[in-house]
């Protein structure tokens, strides 16, 4: 007759796997827990919804001015960069505190061929830089009816 045993080597697949997951935690947070704060400036967060007139980005890009970012469509590409730059004075007392950073980001995204490209808007609020792209016309869904 056979047993079935537990394989002894379980439990540190089990530990590997603990340790991946608390390194590695969310996907939204992969970027600056595996490459560190500075890979915000890098990646920034993007979200891309689609509805039946067109679709939408929005980019997270927190203390980035309008003026420092740049979004073109080249082909079917989207591309959005920019670059933060932070300067931070302080003087009290008997110190001084200068601190200086700075860190430009790129991201890029092929663009389904139903994007109308003369008709993409940019605004950016809070920190959050939404895109517009509306969908053209010749891609409008057409119901085609059986002949009998």
């Amino acid at each position: 007759m056979f047993e079935i045993t537990r394989y002894p080597g379980s439990r540190s697949l089990d530990r590997v796997r603990r340790e991946m997951n608390q390194l590695l935690g969310s996907p939204w947070q992969w970027p600056e827990r595996v490459f560190g704060e500075a890979a915000a400036f890098e990646f920034p967060m993007v979200d891309i919804k689609e509805s039946e007139e067109a679709y939408e980005v929005s980019a997270e890009v927190p203390g980035v001015k309008p003026e420092d970012i740049d979004i073109s469509i080249t082909g079917n590409e989207l591309s959005i960069k920019g670059e933060k730059k932070e300067e931070k004075k302080e003087s009290k007392g008997g110190y001084s505190l200068e601190e200086r950073r700075y860190g430009s980001f790129a991201r890029s995204f092929r663009l389904p061929a139903t994007v109308d490209p003369k008709k993409v808007t940019a605004k950016h609020k809070d920190g959050v830089v939404l895109i517009t792209l509306p969908k053209s016309e010749k891609s409008a869904t057409q119901k085609i009816k059986i002949k009998p």
